[in-house]
């Protein structure tokens, strides 16, 4: 059994949904705020790239850690407690006045989104499990929903307020729903007391992890550094500046919104295959666009794409270690994590000896080479629902 008698699945499918937007809220305000960071500190875009590679490395040295935790205690647990590690770190970024203490905030912030994202996928993918039909998407769906209403809010206020008090605002938000989350959230009926923290992964799993890899590769260059492409390209108004955020996210969720039912109908295989294309397309337009208009189609066009591509990996990883999803989930993302570290230094260096519309090449070229990869995925044996 994966959820608890007590709790119902519209319960909990309603809580997990919660978890995937409160989040999402988050993660667009750490986007809005990257420009006003970068101002207050005096940033480069390698300084920025730097900073972001920080929150990366903390991410990364999580999830192996967390997939042990989830196994052993459930994924209900280290979600909330990495929910209260998250609002620590942003009642911490309102006292910091000084660049390298900052960096370690960053830090601790990077293992605790680390945590939430391994913790929440295993959320999502139970309640898939016990409904018996794909939904990981829509659960994502929830998440770029907060992006949008994130992006919206934030962009509006944050020249209206104190940047500490704004810091003090999103540390609340972090904590408002965590009692109801605990009481609400179900038990994983999974868990086992024997497990080890390091694996080595199968070759399929290593293969779900590098197209992971090159997927959050181009995601992080379309989302990390759209504020900063278009405030630096096209605009250098902050109520400006989210413009390419929200059409991104707003994409995304429509993606999201439709993918599970377009999966259901069609091989894993194509519908990686469809979303790749669409987001070779999208991306250059980002490349070619001399006005403002042509670059938001272009953020549009990719969000349409990326929007099914992770949950879809997540969902196969899950999925192929059926008995353990924290297990298969974490190891894909302890692989594809590593492209939190490349990207942030690739696109910071990039746009500061060429131009940030330049670093979108190597996303291009990344694409390119993962469409025929995608064929590989029919060589995966996982459980279908």
């Amino acid at each position: 059994m994966i959820l608890d008698k007590d709790i119902s699945i519209s319960k909990s499918k309603s809580t997990v949904y919660s978890v995937f937007f409160i989040d999402g809220v988050i993660y667009a305000c750490w986007l809005a705020l990257l420009p006003v960071i970068q101002s207050k500190f005096q940033l480069n875009n390698s300084t920025l790239g730097i900073l972001l590679f920080t929150l990366s490395v903390g991410s990364l040295l999580s999830v192996p850690f967390v997939g042990y935790i989830t196994g052993k205690f459930g994924s209900k647990k280290v979600l909330v407690f990495s929910f209260l590690l998250l609002s620590g770190s942003y009642l911490s970024f309102s006292q910091i006045n000084t660049i390298t203490v900052f960096f370690i905030a960053v830090f601790v912030m990077g293992c605790s989104v680390g945590a939430i994202d391994i913790s929440m996928n295993v959320q999502a993918f139970n309640i898939e499990q016990r409904c018996k039909k794909y939904m990981m998407t829509g659960f994502h769906a929830s998440f770029s929903l907060g992006m949008i209403i994130g992006a919206f809010v934030f962009g509006f206020i944050l020249k209206k307020i104190i940047l500490s008090h704004f810091f003090i605002l999103v540390a609340i938000l972090a904590l408002i729903l965590l009692p109801w989350w605990l009481k609400s959230l179900p038990h994983d009926g999974h868990l086992n007391k024997t497990v080890r923290i390091c694996r080595k992964p199968r070759r399929k799993v290593l293969l779900l992890g590098i197209l992971l890899l090159g997927i959050i590769i181009i995601d992080s260059s379309l989302t990390d550094w759209n504020t900063t492409y278009i405030s630096q390209v096209f605009s250098d108004s902050a109520e400006l500046n989210t413009i390419g955020l929200v059409t991104y996210s707003l994409a995304v969720l429509v993606g999201r919104a439709f993918g599970d039912r377009l999966r259901n109908k069609i091989k894993d295989r194509l519908f990686l295959w469809i979303a790749l294309c669409l987001c070779i397309l999208g991306i250059t337009c980002l490349i070619v666009a001399h006005n403002e208009e042509l670059a938001i189609i272009g953020y549009a066009i990719s969000g349409i794409g990326m929007s099914v591509l992770l949950p879809t990996i997540f969902s196969i990883a899950g999925n192929h270690w059926s008995s353990k999803p924290a297990f298969g989930i974490s190891m894909v993302a302890s692989i594809s994590y590593f492209s939190y570290l490349i990207t942030p230094i690739m696109m910071g260096m990039l746009s500061d000896k060429h131009s940030i519309r330049y670093a979108y090449y190597g996303s291009l070229f990344l694409l390119l080479s993962m469409v025929g990869s995608s064929f590989l995925i029919d060589r995966i044996k996982y459980k279908h629902l």
